[in-house]
C-alpha cells in the first residue's frame, strides 16, 4: 500500500521546495510541478486510499508546506473531480472521468459558496439547449494552468444548482480578471465574470435541490 504521505513529503522536498524561492520571485508555476503530482498519482489520491478526507487533508499541509500555490492548484481539482464521480451524465462521465483520475486533465472549481439560494452571484437560467450562466465567481484558481473548471450556479426559477464543465479560457460570454494575492500569487486566481455564457446539456455534471446556507459535500471534501 502506498504511503502518501511519505510520498507527499518525498514530492515536497525533491521538487517543490528547491523551486520555492523562484516561484515566488516570478509570480509563475513551472510545469514540472504538476507532472510530478501526476506522475506520482496524485491528482486521483482521493480514489487511492481508504481514509480520502484525512489522506487528502494530510498531504495537502505537506504540499502547502513546499509551495503554497502549486498546493492550492493541485487541491481544487479535486471539487471537480469529486462531482463528475457522482454525476449522472454518462457520456461526459466516459470523456472525463478516467483523464481527471489519471491528471491527464487537470481542473479547477468554482464551488458551491458562489450557487448559495440566499445570494447567488453565479446564476443559471434554463433554455431549451441548456442553460444561460450570468454573474461573477470572486475567486477561480489556476486558470491558465488547468485545463477545465467545474462550475455551480443556481437556477432561481427551478431552485436548483446546476453544475457544469466548461473550458478554462476566456471566450464568448466569459471573462477572467487576474487578482493580485500577497500569497500563493502564482496560483493564477481569477474573478471569473459570467455574462450569458451559454452552456450546453452535454456539459451539465448534474442538476441538484438548492441547499440553503452550506457548502456541497465534493466542497467539504477539499476544504477541510
Amino acid at each position: 500500500m502506498t504511503d502518501w504521505v511519505q510520498q507527499a513529503q518525498d514530492l515536497t522536498d525533491d521538487v517543490l521546495r528547491p523551486a520555492a524561492a523562484e516561484v515566488d520571485r516570478a509570480g509563475k508555476l513551472p510545469s514540472s510541478h504538476f507532472a510530478a503530482l501526476r506522475d506520482r498519482g496524485f491528482y486521483g489520491l482521493a480514489f487511492a486510499t481508504t481514509d480520502p478526507v484525512h489522506t487528502l487533508a494530510d498531504v495537502g499541509e505537506i504540499l502547502i508546506s513546499g509551495c503554497l500555490a502549486t498546493a492550492f492548484v493541485w487541491a481544487q481539482h479535486h471539487g471537480t473531480l469529486l462531482r463528475m464521480v457522482m454525476s449522472r451524465n454518462n457520456t461526459l462521465k466516459a470523456r472525463y472521468l478516467a483523464d481527471l483520475r489519471s491528471g491527464a486533465v487537470t481542473a479547477g472549481v468554482s464551488g458551491s459558496g458562489y450557487a448559495n439560494p440566499e445570494n447567488p452571484l453565479i446564476v443559471a437560467t434554463e433554455t431549451d439547449n441548456g442553460y444561460t450562466v450570468t454573474g461573477q465567481a470572486p475567486f477561480v484558481t489556476g486558470w491558465g494552468l488547468v485545463n477545465v473548471i467545474g462550475v455551480t450556479a443556481y437556477d432561481t426559477r427551478a431552485q436548483k444548482t446546476v453544475t457544469f464543465l466548461m473550458d478554462a479560457t476566456d471566450g464568448r460570454g466569459v471573462h477572467a480578471k487576474r487578482i493580485c494575492l500577497s500569497a500563493a500569487g502564482a496560483s493564477n486566481t481569477v474573478e471569473l465574470t459570467f455574462n450569458g455564457y451559454e452552456v450546453p446539456h452535454a456539459s451539465v455534471i448534474h442538476v441538484r435541490k438548492a441547499r440553503r446556507g452550506g457548502l456541497s459535500i465534493a466542497d467539504r471534501a477539499i476544504l477541510r
